[in-house]
């Protein structure tokens, strides 16, 4: 339709869902950077992972199914939304975060609640939020988030692809997966 143009594609994301990179999609790439040296020249938190012995011996994932080169979608949560295992990361958010404002993303739109409410349990403040909290709503956790007030905010779905929160210092990855 328009005679000369040119398709820019643009995006910090190098691969999308189907795992597919993007050369697959655009005749011509550049990669400006990657994440050691975003990471070296302080763009990116180094990133230092734990995961509990618990998790490791009692999590099976055999068998579940896969869609577009990762678990599929609401497959994993009834292995990983147990309550033994929501309070190993109770136990090991605290002993490793150190109150660190956090992101936790969730195999789904219930574990994702039900992480929320395991931390509120004991004391430490948690919201959710997934793809029906309406945007005044979603604004408002994630200002609490920024001040401090809420310490961890649970999602499923949500918190993903182009998200910036520069007061976070914790992630936990609830949510199994094959992705890079």
């Amino acid at each position: 339709a328009c005679a000369g143009a040119h398709l820019l594609g643009v995006t910090a994301t190098p691969w999308w869902q189907s795992s597919r990179p993007l050369d697959d999609l655009f005749p011509a790439t550049v990669r400006a950077s990657n994440v050691r040296d975003l990471t070296a020249a302080g763009h990116l938190a180094r990133v230092r992972m734990f995961t509990h012995p618990h998790t490791l011996r009692d999590l099976d994932l055999r068998g579940v199914a896969t869609a577009a080169g990762d678990y599929a979608v609401g497959a994993v949560s009834g292995r990983v939304d147990k309550p033994a295992l929501l309070g190993d990361m109770v136990e090991h958010w605290r002993s490793h975060a150190r109150g660190a404002r956090t992101l936790a993303f969730a195999a789904s739109v219930e574990h994702s609640r039900h992480i929320a409410q395991r931390f509120n349990a004991v004391g430490i403040r948690a919201e959710h939020l997934d793809g029906k909290t309406p945007d005044a709503e979603r604004t408002a956790i994630l200002a609490r988030l920024a001040s401090g007030e809420t310490r961890i905010v649970c999602n499923y779905g949500i918190l993903g692809e182009g998200f910036d929160a520069p007061a976070v210092g914790c992630v936990i990855l609830a949510r199994p997966t094959k992705r890079v």
